[in-house]
C-alpha cells in the first residue's frame, strides 16, 4: 500500500516491542483498560461475550510503527460485533483511533496508523442487542435480532446453571464467541514523526518545531529514504461506515526536513519511488517562513534560489 519515497537534495551541484505473555483465550474480566489481556500480533484469539460485558479489552505493541489490520469472525449469523482502537499513540494512551461495527454475522477486517512502541487496546463488544432475560442469579442470556434466538452470557464470578431450551419460543442457544487477530504492515521512518499535527504544535514556526526535535536535519549530498505515512493513530481512508470521513490517518501525512544553508544558493530536491497516483508536492522554505516556493501538484523535481544563509525546510507531501 505504502512505497518507500526516495529523494535528494542539490545546492547548485546535486547534495541534492515489549515482550508480552500472550492470551489465546480470553480471561475475563477484561473489561477496562487496564484489565486488558495482552496478546501479540498474528495470534489467533478466541473470547466470548460475558454477563455484564461492556467491552472485552485486549492490548498490544507494534515494535514498529505502521499499519495494523484487525480480523475479526466466529460470532452468530444474526449479530453484530463492534471493535474499537485506542492507543499506539506518542501522547495520549488511551486516545480513540475509531469504532467499526460488523455485518451481521459477517467478519469484519480494517486498518489502522499506529505508532510503534507504545500500547495499544483492542476492544470487541456487541454492538446491538434486541432483549435480554435473567432468571435471577441462575442464568441471563441475550438476543441479537428480534426474531433470533437467545445466547446464554456466562457470568464473571460464578458459575450459572443450565439455562433452558428455549425461552419466549425461541432457542436458548450457547455463548457468543469470536476470534480475532491483529496483523502489522510495518513502516520504519527513521525521521518520523517529522510532522506533529496534534493542535498544540498547529501554530508554533518551522523553526520552534527544529528546536523541539519535531523536524529532523538531514545530510546534504546524500539521498533520504522514507515513507509518506502518518503513524498518528487513524483509521484508514476506505474503512467501513468511515467512508466520507476526510480525517482519516495513515495517508495524510506531511514530511518536513531541515538543512542549513552557510551561504545563499540554489536548492534543488528530486523525488525517486514516489507512487504515481499520489500526486507529489514539494515546497521549499527559506527566511523563517517569511520565503517560500511550492511545486506544481505532481512534480518529482523542484528548485528554489535561497537568498540568505539559515534554516532551509524542505516539505514532501501529496498534492491537494
Amino acid at each position: 500500500m505504502f512505497r518507500r519515497t526516495v529523494f535528494f537534495i542539490a545546492l547548485f551541484f546535486i547534495f541534492a516491542y515489549a515482550s508480552y505473555s500472550p492470551a489465546a483465550i480470553e480471561r475475563e474480566p477484561n473489561n477496562t483498560s487496564e484489565q486488558a489481556n495482552p496478546v501479540n500480533l498474528n495470534d489467533t484469539v478466541s473470547g466470548m461475550i460475558n454477563y455484564g460485558d461492556g467491552s472485552d479489552f485486549y492490548k498490544l505493541i507494534f515494535p514498529q510503527s505502521g499499519i495494523g489490520t484487525v480480523s475479526i469472525s466466529g460470532y452468530p449469523s444474526d449479530c453484530i460485533i463492534q471493535v474499537g482502537v485506542s492507543g499506539f499513540h506518542p501522547k495520549y494512551p488511551t486516545a480513540s483511533a475509531g469504532t467499526v461495527e460488523s455485518d451481521r454475522g459477517g467478519p469484519l477486517s480494517f486498518s489502522f496508523s499506529g505508532q510503534g512502541n507504545k500500547t495499544g487496546y483492542i476492544r470487541v463488544s456487541l454492538y446491538s442487542v434486541a432483549s435480554g432475560v435473567c432468571s435471577g442469579s441462575e442464568w441471563c442470556a441475550v438476543q441479537c435480532a428480534p426474531n433470533g434466538p437467545y445466547y446464554l452470557t456466562p457470568f464473571n464470578d460464578r458459575q450459572a446453571k443450565n439455562g433452558p431450551s428455549t425461552y419466549n419460543d425461541k432457542p436458548v442457544l450457547s455463548p457468543i464467541q469470536y476470534q480475532f487477530s491483529v496483523s502489522l504492515q510495518a513502516l520504519p521512518d527513521q525521521y518520523e514523526p517529522n510532522h506533529d499535527n496534534h493542535p498544540a504544535y498547529d501554530f508554533i514556526s518551522y523553526d520552534q518545531k527544529l528546536q523541539k526535535g519535531i523536524i529532523k536535519t538531514i545530510p546534504i549530498g546524500q539521498e533520504i529514504a522514507a515513507y509518506l505515512f502518518n503513524d498518528m493513530p487513524m483509521l484508514m481512508r476506505g474503512t467501513k461506515g468511515w467512508e466520507k470521513s476526510v480525517q482519516l490517518g495513515g495517508e495524510n501525512d506531511t514530511d518536513i526536513y531541515h538543512i542549513y544553508l552557510s551561504q545563499p544558493d540554489t536548492v534543488k530536491v528530486t523525488l525517486r519511488d514516489f507512487p504515481h497516483n499520489a500526486n507529489s508536492r514539494i515546497v521549499i522554505t527559506a527566511r523563517s517562513g517569511y520565503d517560500w516556493e511550492e511545486s506544481a501538484t505532481g512534480a518529482t523535481y523542484f528548485e528554489k534560489k535561497v537568498k540568505d544563509p539559515g534554516n532551509v525546510f524542505i516539505e514532501i507531501s501529496k498534492g491537494r
